[in-house]
């Protein structure tokens, strides 16, 4: 779980996220605190060690980046699955929830995408970020032929697996999650897309429309010139 600027959302998203955690026998949520520049560390830092079943680790690295954060993460992570998940919980909890009845039936390899864009989904949020949405899944499309609706949103890896492909990204940016899944696409790995809600969010969003599109399609066509 990357947290960059989350004072008053961490610990909330850390005790929500352990409630429903309980469900299976062992699990670890890892807090990579990243450049924050609020009261983040402090809260991270008041969470005990364990919230029930659940084991509480947490990592500090000065220089903010939210995939800097899931590559330490993923180099101190241990487990068969693991979720790459928002400090916000955009989607509340009903990623998760999703996730482990997929993984309970899972009987091959595989990746679980969050998509906004899942028929089931149930999204409501503001019509410049449902186009903002949309436009994105028309350019993978377009370049790569992608066939994955939603690569911005959480995710969900077999370990050995999330291992093996994280050598392979390059971008520190929130763009490191939309790497990672078109990176397995392109590899053959299956991938599939599980239903969320989602409601306007809570917490203040981070998102700047006109600068992270630029970034976005500026790191869409280096990645996509890399693997031509």
């Amino acid at each position: 779980m990357p947290c960059h600027n989350k004072a008053g959302w961490i610990g909330k998203s850390v005790r929500r996220t352990a409630e429903i955690l309980q469900r299976v026998e062992q699990s670890t949520i890892l807090i990579v605190e990243n450049g924050s520049s609020d009261g983040s560390r402090r809260e991270i830092e008041a969470l005990p060690e364990r919230l029930g079943s659940t084991e509480i680790k947490r990592y500090y690295l000065a220089q903010a980046g939210q995939g800097r954060a899931f590559r330490h993460a993923v180099e101190n992570i241990d487990g068969e699955w693991v979720v790459l998940g928002s400090a916000d919980l955009p989607f509340g909890t009903t990623d998760l929830e999703n996730y482990l009845n997929e993984i309970a039936d899972c009987i091959r390899e595989r990746v679980l995408a969050a998509s906004k864009l899942h028929p089931l989904s149930r999204i409501h949020r503001k019509l410049h970020r449902r186009l903002m949405t949309r436009s994105h899944a028309w350019l993978r499309r377009w370049l790569f032929r992608s066939r994955v609706r939603d690569t911005q949103s959480t995710q969900c890896y077999p370990t050995e697996l999330l291992k093996r492909m994280v050598p392979q990204v390059r971008s520190e940016s929130f763009f490191f999650r939309a790497e990672l899944l078109l990176l397995c696409e392109k590899r053959g790995v299956e991938i599939v897309e599980v239903p969320v809600s989602l409601t306007l969010p809570e917490s203040p969003t981070t998102v700047r429309i006109i600068s992270d599109s630029a970034q976005y399609l500026g790191e869409l066509l280096s990645l996509r010139l890399r693997v031509s």
